[in-house]
């Protein structure tokens, strides 16, 4: 058990933070099991146990949870709009531009 800040587990798993942190909020990594806070404070950062998180990972190489899949399926779906030119982007918003 090597329990690591957020910018270190993600270096030694080979893995942005943001995307560490997106695992932890959609529930792919369990409280108590791959993560803790550092403390009581709502404002204080997050360890990752990083054996049992690379545990998990090699697990998922053989069955990835359907979660994670519908996760990578959206954003290539989004890269795919963009790709065909059919996402609109202004002031930071984007829409789908229907040829109906």
């Amino acid at each position: 058990m090597r329990l690591l800040p957020t910018a270190q587990a993600a270096k030694e798993l080979h893995l942005h933070r943001n995307t560490l942190h997106r695992y932890r909020r959609e529930g792919l990594l369990k409280a108590g099991t791959h993560w803790c806070r550092q403390g009581p404070w709502r404002n204080k950062g997050f360890l990752y146990d990083v054996d049992a998180c690379l545990e998990l990972f090699r697990a998922w190489a053989i069955d990835p949870p359907l979660r994670l899949q519908l996760l990578n399926c959206t954003k290539l779906h989004k890269a795919e709009q963009d790709l065909q030119g059919d996402v609109v982007h202004t002031n930071g918003f984007s829409y789908v531009v229907s040829n109906e």
